[in-house]
């Protein structure tokens, strides 16, 4: 188990890159996710409970964790059965968790999977289902409508094909092809009885289209694409009658940015962005009115610097988690989130993206500064010990010519 982290609090976030953040939303920094830093790894809640794991760490893994939300507090579950890996699917139908496909090692070839187990939570054990029905792939989308889990494109090689799974019978069928261009890395959902699939990357293009499948029916709709900029490895999640899709990366920028979609009026809304670095290939779960956003990287597809920060999702004004607070505006020439620790520490988590000689400064409301340092251009991550009385404190990080970013702290 990991000990909770300070609560921090963000309803609104304010970018250069964007025009419009609405406030009603807000991200709360929740404990570090328990098995440590990874990207592109496995979510799924089942009850009240979430549950994340394998990933690339930056091997393939197996562990998986459940998460608390009442306690904020990690449980290392049985691992999955299966090798190592990441890019993998997973989903939940009543009590049960599914978990399968995925890659190992490099991609590609032999490295890819097709088997698909059921996790039972209150036995805490897995059970081999009928592996996936098409092609073994990676990095595919997953949704569910009732007792059917949908899984479909992704790299097998790149494919447009989406399979049902039946549980009560453990069978799987093809369905009707997703329109547009054949892709991976991109993000499903469902609301009521529709799935929504959209985004994602096929050989250097990324995408912003979005569609909308009908189950009665078996057939797909062309909708409003994802606003902001086209993007792979993004994260998307349901929580009531709309759906939320945000962050990934399109080879140039990676993302914070969130949006709502309403299937009513098939209509985006801008949402508050996550806190945090801006990242591809984090893993998230739904829990009742709530989402849940963590782990990913950044800086380099390659050689990425991971993380394992994790970040609750809800409505400004509903019940937040008692605590030390932050409020952060960050700019698009550093990445910056500052936060005020139960130990007495200032934590910044950054990347100065070349930037050298920068000064981290915290000013109480009047402008009297309580506190200089410089920031490591090679680290990122510090943890700086000072004392503070409640109450709200800003914070600039500057070279010598510009500030670069600048923020709010506030301890409650």
């Amino acid at each position: 188990m990991k000990r909770s982290k300070a609560s921090v609090l963000i309803c609104f976030f304010l970018f250069a890159w964007q025009t419009y953040v609405s406030a009603a939303f807000y991200w709360e920094q929740k404990a570090d996710f328990g098995g440590g830093i990874r990207d592109i790894g496995v979510g799924f809640s089942i009850g009240t409970k979430g549950y994340a794991g394998t990933g690339r760490a930056p091997a393939g893994s197996t562990d998986i964790w459940e998460y608390d939300p009442t306690t904020n507090v990690w449980t290392q579950m049985a691992p999955y059965p299966g090798s190592g890996r990441y890019g993998m699917v997973g989903f939940s139908i009543g009590h049960k968790g599914y978990v399968g496909l995925g890659w190992s090692g490099a991609g590609g070839g032999g490295n890819q999977y097709r088997d698909f187990w059921e996790y039972n939570p209150i036995t805490n054990t897995w059970t081999r289902m009928a592996d996936f029905g098409g092609s073994a792939r990676y990095s595919a989308i997953s949704f569910v409508i009732d007792t059917k889990g949908y899984v479909g494109t992704g790299y097998s090689p790149l494919t447009n094909d989406l399979w049902a799974y039946d549980q009560p019978s453990n069978t799987w069928s093809q369905k009707a092809n997703m329109p547009g261009s054949i892709r991976q890395a991109a993000v499903g959902f469902a609301i009521g009885q529709k799935g929504y699939v959209g985004t994602g990357y096929n050989t250097g293009a990324h995408y912003n289209d979005f569609y909308e499948y009908d189950v009665a029916n078996n057939s797909w709709t062309v909708k409003p694409n994802v606003p902001g900029m086209t993007r792979r490895g993004a994260v998307s999640f349901t929580l009531g009658n709309y759906g939320y899709v945000g962050m990934g990366y399109n080879d140039t920028t990676y993302l914070t940015d969130f949006y709502q979609y309403d299937p009513i009026n098939s209509q985006w809304s801008t949402v508050a962005s996550i806190g945090g670095i801006p990242r591809y290939g984090s893993l998230a779960f739904a829990i009742g009115n709530e989402g849940f956003v963590g782990t990913g990287s950044f800086f380099g597809v390659n050689n990425p610097i991971r993380t394992s920060d994790f970040w609750r999702f809800g409505v400004c004004g509903d019940s937040l988690s008692s605590g030390i607070n932050e409020i952060d505006i960050s700019s698009a020439e550093v990445y910056i989130s500052a936060s005020y620790s139960p130990s007495k520490n200032i934590v910044i988590r950054y990347d100065l993206k070349n930037n050298n000689n920068v000064q981290f400064h915290v000013y109480d409301l009047l402008g009297k500064e309580i506190i200089s340092f410089p920031l490591n251009e090679d680290v990122h991550e510090i943890s700086f010990p000072v004392t503070l009385s409640r109450g709200l404190y800003l914070f600039s990080a500057n070279n010598s010519t510009q500030v670069l970013s600048k923020g709010k702290i506030e301890i409650k």
